[in-house]
């Protein structure tokens, strides 16, 4: 399959969407979110490799993770808000896999429910990782993710990623800025309330369009 292949592709699967978002109904609802799982694991096919530091605005419902991933949401589901909530498509952990899991009081993750969610997601993306730590290099070709969970109410998590510069970054929740830091243990404390604690570095690698 070659480039120009799967951005048809893409674009088919964004038409798909914008009809299917005029039904308001459940069953287009769940066909829009396997459309977007196929688009996500057509866009890692295409992307930068190695991520540039981007400062620029993001859509709407962006996460910090699928920032780490230099992922986005399309247009054409950020702005479901008339027909569907966006939140529904913010993809928290698991989601792009296909497996969810209900963040609250009463549910908090551990490191190895964490863990064990992206390595799931990855998988769906065909994305290879590896172990590595903040300070080292790349061995694998890829860039690096460090992943943290927060150790007050033990439910929420931040990713941060490396970028081509050496510098590291990080989409700040659902805000629209993008912090940039040498050292990515300088989001751990970022709003003076909130206390991260460093769970894990992984170097990972795309796959290649073949």
């Amino acid at each position: 399959m070659t480039e120009e292949n799967i951005k048809i592709r893409i674009e088919k699967i964004l038409e798909k969407i914008n009809k299917l978002s005029l039904n308001r109904d459940y069953k287009s609802e769940l066909k829009i979110k396997e459309l977007y799982r196929t688009y996500l694991r057509l866009m890692v096919l295409i992307q930068r490799k190695i991520p540039k530091y981007d400062a620029g605005l993001f859509n709407e419902g962006t996460t910090c993770y699928l920032y780490a991933l230099d992922l986005d949401i399309p247009k054409s589901i950020a702005y479901l808000k008339d027909d569907f909530d966006q939140y529904k498509y913010r993809l928290n952990l698991g989601n792009i896999s296909g497996n969810t899991y209900l963040y609250n009081k009463e549910n908090k993750p551990k490191e190895v429910d964490i863990l064990n969610l992206l390595a799931k997601d990855l998988e769906h993306l065909e994305i290879k990782s590896y172990p590595s730590t903040i300070n080292a290099s790349c061995r694998e070709g890829g860039y690096k993710i460090a992943i943290f969970l927060e150790d007050g109410r033990n439910y929420d998590y931040h990713f941060v990623r490396q970028n081509e510069d050496g510098s590291w970054s990080s989409k700040l929740g659902a805000k629209d800025l993008v912090g940039q830091s040498d050292n990515p243990l300088a989001y751990l404390n970022d709003d003076g309330k909130t206390c991260y604690k460093y769970l894990r570095t992984l170097e990972i690698v795309k796959p290649r369009v073949k």
